[in-house]
């Protein structure tokens, strides 16, 4: 009986060896992965301030972020890049991958770069811009989602009257949070258009969840007029 219950413990030993190691690896290429998306979004926000510094007047292709084909850029579908919120052609249409602005969020002192597209590769560029919604500075919805733990963390930090700047290619556009909320995740009423500029941002909830969270964080803003 003994010897039976000294080799149960040496089994039970090796199995909770076995699992804290497994969990070790787990926590180790988590680590590995949040650090990659930080270099690659670090690395996208360079771009977009070194095409600030060198666009001035002229127009400067939007930078393309597609990692099969990165010394190719796309060119804007309209040549117009002036600020013109009453109309909608003078909003350059920017395509999958390309890097189309920079948000800047004064409260959490961050700066981060905005991707075309919502897909796990393009969200570890940046805030992903879902493609079907308006454009930042447009008369409707414009929906950005991001990581809760790399560019949206802390985003409950903010309040109404907060403000947010994005800035692209087709001007800098200043937005007030007006609400928050938390919903499930196929919660689509977030995603409709609107009659009003608006900034929509999405990301999962709760912020400390450990694995995939069951529910959505949002943050609605409205365009600031000018005057304002």
């Amino acid at each position: 009986m003994g010897l039976y219950r000294e080799d149960k413990f040496k089994l039970q030993m090796i199995i909770a060896g076995g699992v804290f190691l497994l969990s070790l690896f787990f926590i180790f290429y988590a680590l590995i992965q949040l650090q990659q998306s930080n270099n690659r979004i670090e690395e996208a926000l360079r771009d977009w301030d070194y095409q600030e510094t060198i666009r001035g007047t002229q127009e400067m292709p939007i930078i393309q972020l597609d990692n099969n084909s990165p010394d190719k850029a796309s060119t804007p579908h309209t040549s117009d890049t002036n600020v013109n919120t009453d109309n909608p052609q003078a909003f350059s249409i920017p395509l999958p991958n390309d890097l189309i602005g920079k948000m800047i969020i004064p409260k959490l002192n961050r700066e981060l770069p905005i991707v075309q597209g919502t897909s796990d590769a393009q969200l570890s560029k940046g805030v992903g811009h879902y493609i079907n919604s308006s454009m930042p500075g447009e008369q409707n919805n414009t929906v950005l989602a991001g990581h809760r733990d790399t560019v949206f963390r802390n985003l409950d930090e903010l309040v109404p009257k907060d403000e947010i700047i994005v800035k692209t290619i087709n001007g800098t556009f200043t937005y007030r949070i007006s609400d928050s909320k938390i919903v499930s995740p196929d919660e689509v009423s977030v995603l409709a258009p609107s009659d009003q500029p608006i900034l929509t941002l999405i990301t999962c909830y709760p912020f400390n969840f450990i694995g995939n969270a069951p529910e959505r964080y949002i943050l609605t803003a409205e365009l600031k007029k000018q005057g304002e």
